[in-house]
């Protein structure tokens, strides 16, 4: 079922680029299931360009529209005299004027980074209130209750006041309310007024208040604890501050324009995700070095060279001396700002706590996911494996004498990638190696190979068949009925797997590493009831030892392991047994021979196979790291035992050599 979240951005020609970055956060942290329907409210003069700019965002991430909303002269009139903020800031007044089709919408400054699925954040209820936000830190850390300011801008208390750079708005009630029309009247009534302050006047009481995670400022984020537990729990600010989920530059230097500003790393990394980081470079380059950005076409350049390029302009001498010819401007800039906001007491008292908490400034944890074992140096392999390792299985990896079946896969995913390891493992490229040692009557139909989705001629295809990645392990599309065949979602799949290498997936499973991306249709098959039966042959040093049955695979999978005499084993990995008798096959000796031929000059490899309801024995592939080396062995001693069984070369293969 799709998800389909409604959200508001505004944006001038200068924050085009910004928003380009916030708007790939949200793609690339969206589900499967979560479709975005972008609405951008843009001044009349954006240019055509800047618009080229955002849409090219939808080419790289399809689950999503964009609908530009041109605002016309729409508040000119206001007079704010904050610099960093903008007339288009007050857009977002009149989204439940403009997003009529939807009873509620989320808003977002161009400013932030969203680091996770939007869908949690829009599902959260707001029906009896008008909109839904992060408390505004600074505006509720006077003791006086903000007194003053309150008065200034008409608000009864500062109880509820909150940040309006990320909101959910309760379109249907704004509307039935005629909430627009007290936002008007307000914002001509005192155009100086900045739209947050206005929001917060005009739906007082109706406000929600949600956790600090969904609106991290980063000027806010490393302030003392007893400071944001004014305003915040401990519990809110450990998880903001762990775990952020929006990410808002809310002050006047943004992260592409200062390297420096606490959290900018999170913004760069998804502008090095985003069509648009070139432009992204440039903008931060403007500013320091002036050294030539390759004219690379975005989606051919990678993530690694986004950071060496950023490394560059760090380590460049301009931009060495120029940052720290403006560090005294700058920090004196802060001093300021801070005093016109809170008062000499106040802005005395965040300097001694900013120099305490630089001192004390807590590590950021790197989040260790695909993208940053792939741009890892290979020297780091092993050690990243080891801690991957442990926290698959809270058991230390012993890489230099491994001994138990896991361990030694590991070693093995490291030290034994071969070239040919990698031929077998592409689902393409080993139908000719089958074909050669054991015949081509034991391949299910090739129906067609193609390097990308768009190209796959589905007209030619039978009414049933099989897509499948052949870079990679489980990534396949079983298409039973072309007639009902949900062709976006599985665009969409294959999309994301095509640019995405399998061998840093689930912990360095190397040999994937060189294989060229290619989809694959294949004969649909199957047993009755729709079940596919599963005979893998686990092989040690070049010979048959035992297969493992798979069955229920459209329910639970369950597995059942047998010797060589279809004599039932003891273990099972990972998954529940298979309770029912499994009759003995009656080419089972046709099965180990076959098995055999392939297994012939590796010290383990499982051969697996399909048998079919009249007996015909199809390939399936060749598996060199079975789940990856984490098996969960019941009993847990086969571990050891099935370690003992598999011998190790003497000399190691890397990649490298």
């Amino acid at each position: 079922m799709k998800n389909t979240i409604p959200i508001a951005l505004a944006a001038d020609q200068n924050y085009a680029v910004p928003m380009g970055v916030t708007m790939t956060s949200i793609m690339v942290n969206a589900k499967e299931a979560t479709f975005v329907d972008f609405f951008i409210l843009i001044p009349s003069d954006f240019s055509n360009q800047n618009k080229n700019t955002i849409y090219s965002i939808k080419a790289k991430y399809p689950r999503c529209n964009i609908t530009f909303i041109d605002m016309k002269d729409s508040f000119k009139y206001t007079n704010l005299k904050i610099p960093h903020i903008t007339y288009p800031a007050y857009y977002r007044l009149m989204a439940g004027n403009i997003i009529r089709q939807y009873d509620k919408c989320l808003y977002l400054d161009v400013d932030t980074i969203v680091c996770g699925d939007l869908n949690e954040l829009f599902c959260i209820d707001i029906s009896d209130y008008y909109v839904a936000g992060v408390k505004a830190p600074s505006y509720h850390y006077p003791d006086d209750g903000n007194i003053n300011f309150c008065k200034a801008i008409g608000l009864p208390t500062i109880s509820e006041y909150i940040n309006s750079g990320v909101l959910i708005m309760n379109l249907k009630q704004i509307r039935e309310q005629y909430v627009l029309d007290q936002f008007l009247r307000l914002s001509r009534e005192k155009p100086s007024l900045p739209d947050q302050d206005i929001i917060n006047v005009v739906c007082y009481n109706r406000i929600k208040v949600l956790p600090f995670k969904y609106n991290v400022a980063t000027m806010r984020i490393n302030e003392p604890d007893y400071k944001l537990r004014k305003v915040f729990t401990q519990e809110e600010i450990n998880e903001a501050r762990s775990n952020p989920y929006i990410i808002h530059y809310a002050h006047q230097v943004k992260p592409w324009q200062d390297l420096s500003l606490n959290m900018s790393e999170y913004w760069w990394k998804y502008a090095s995700l985003a069509p648009i980081y070139i432009e992204a470079l440039k903008i931060l380059l403007s500013g320091n070095d002036r050294k030539t950005i390759s004219n690379n076409k975005p989606d051919t350049i990678n993530t690694a060279m986004i950071k060496k390029e950023l490394q560059d302009v760090r380590k460049s001498y301009s931009f060495r001396i120029g940052f720290l010819i403006t560090f005294i401007p700058r920090t004196i800039r802060d001093v300021v700002y801070c005093y016109r906001e809170n008062g000499i007491r106040y802005t005395l008292r965040r300097i001694k706590e900013r120099l305490i908490s630089i001192k004390n400034k807590p590590k950021i944890e790197i989040k260790k996911d695909y993208r940053f074992y792939k741009n890892l140096n290979p020297k780091r392999y092993p050690e990243e494996l080891k801690e991957w390792y442990k926290k698959n299985t809270r058991i230390n990896l012993n890489l230099k004498n491994p001994r138990t079946y896991n361990e030694k896969i590991q070693w093995m995913k490291l030290y034994e990638s071969t070239p040919l390891k990698t031929r077998l493992s592409d689902k393409y490229l080993v139908r000719d190696w089958i074909k050669e040692n054991i015949g081509e009557q034991y391949l299910i139909p090739l129906l067609g190979v193609w390097d990308k989705f768009d190209d796959i001629e589905f007209d030619k295809l039978p009414d049933s068949f099989v897509l499948k990645a052949n870079h990679g392990c489980g990534w396949n599309v079983v298409v039973k009925d072309k007639n009902i065949f949900d062709k976006p979602t599985a665009k969409n799949k294959f999309d994301k797997w095509m640019e995405t290498d399998y061998s840093f997936l689930h912990g360095f499973e190397l040999h994937y590493r060189k294989i060229i991306p290619k989809i694959i249709a294949e004969q649909y098959i199957e047993n009755d009831g729709g079940d596919l039966y599963d005979y893998k042959v686990w092989c040690f040093n070049g010979k048959p030892e035992f297969i493992m049955f798979l069955a229920e695979r459209q329910k639970h999978l369950k597995m059942a392991f047998y010797d060589k005499s279809w004599i039932p084993l003891p273990f099972v990995y990972s998954y529940p047994r298979y309770e029912k008798e499994v009759p003995r096959p009656n080419n089972l000796d046709e099965l180990l021979q076959i098995s055999e031929k392939l297994c012939k000059g590796f010290n383990h490899v499982r051969v697996d196979f399909y048998r079919l309801n009249d007996g015909a024995l199809k390939f399936g592939e060749m598996t060199f790291t079975t789940f990856s080396g984490i098996c969960k062995w019941d009993p847990p001693e086969y571990d050891l035992k099935l370690g003992q069984m598999i011998t190790l070369p003497k000399k190691k293969y890397t990649l490298e050599k």
